[in-house]
């Protein structure tokens, strides 16, 4: 194989996480490894921590292969698709989508409503 070929189907690990989470996978971090999970299959992959930008090896592209192909999580050639497609419009928009609820999430958390504003001023203000 050519440098040429290699390059292009390099497969890094930030890739593949991108991949895993766009087809339902729940990823979790440990100290020494990520486990994604995809409880409508039972289908659980273990893979070390990498940074993602290194590119992953034949051993865990092939184990994670034959999980999502062999649990049906998605098909061997839509698999294939996902991992050497440029970066989709469709994984931005939902990471996108996520960070968004994410925020606004944490931003209802810690802002209190404007009810509850005149609430606890009413009840703080001295009686006389």
């Amino acid at each position: 194989m050519n440098n040429t070929n290699k390059e292009a189907s390099r497969i890094t690990y930030g890739r593949l996480d991108g991949v895993l989470t766009e087809i339902g996978f729940v990823r979790r971090k440990t100290d020494a490894f990520t486990v994604y999970r995809e409880a409508d299959h039972d289908a659980l992959i273990v893979l070390p921590n990498m940074h993602p930008d290194s590119d992953v090896g034949d051993p865990h592209l092939v184990a994670v292969r034959n999980t999502v192909t062999l649990k049906g999580v998605t098909s061997a050639d839509r698999f294939q698709a996902l991992l050497v497609s440029p970066r989709s419009d469709h994984h931005t928009s939902r990471t996108r989508l996520q960070t968004y609820k994410h925020k606004l999430r944490h931003a209802k958390s810690r802002k209190p409503s404007p009810k509850r504003l005149v609430k606890d001023s009413v009840s703080s203000s001295p009686s006389g």
